[in-house]
């Protein structure tokens, strides 16, 4: 199983992707975390999202919003 991950900045938002090429799953049950997954990201005001298809891997996606004003200095903007 093969697995990468990214983080980066899309225009406002920070994202971070987290993707495998492993079995993946049909169905997405609340209770298997990502019900706490998706409160947290809300804490945030973020949007997460959960990708899988069987036999074809699985990506989690969280984009969360940045406010320019708040970046450190040498931050790209």
């Amino acid at each position: 199983m093969c697995s990468s991950d990214l983080l980066g900045r899309q225009g406002a938002s920070v994202v971070l992707e987290v993707r495998d090429d492993g079995r993946g799953f049909e169905g997405l049950a609340e209770g298997s975390g990502l019900m706490g997954m998706r409160e947290r990201a809300g804490l945030v005001r973020a949007e997460l999202s959960v990708v899988s298809r069987p036999r074809h891997g699985t990506t989690v996606r969280l984009r969360v919003p940045v406010d320019v004003a708040d970046l450190p200095a040498g931050v790209p903007r």
